[in-house]
């Protein structure tokens, strides 16, 4: 699991339906899904703001509460307007679930 971060108890996040975490110092969100999670980073792309974690989400996407904003979280792109997520590596091991570390590239910009 190298450059992979431990984020938490599985059963902990579940509970919760946005978990904002560290990764590296880099603010993150993980939204716990039906099938699964997914982890991003807690950055709108459109004004930079660390606000994803007080966000909703619905039928497979996250809205910044913001400006209203809703990205996909399958890829990231956004569905009513421009820019994308950072989508970033998660596994769960046993209990645990880990991510990290962030691509790179960062957060696409309006």
């Amino acid at each position: 699991m190298e450059g992979m971060t431990a984020i938490g108890q599985v059963g902990e996040i579940k509970r919760r339906l946005l978990t904002p975490a560290k990764i590296d110092g880099a603010s993150v969100v993980v939204i716990a899904l039906p099938d699964g999670f997914q982890v991003v980073e807690n950055r709108c792309p459109h004004q930079q703001a660390d606000i994803l974690h007080e966000g909703s989400v619905d039928d497979g996407g996250l809205t910044c509460p913001l400006h209203g904003r809703t990205f996909d979280l399958v890829d990231g792109r956004c569905r009513n307007g421009a820019g994308r997520l950072t989508l970033v590596p998660w596994k769960q091991i046993g209990d645990t679930l880990w991510a990290g570390p962030l691509p790179a590239q960062g957060f696409s910009s309006f």
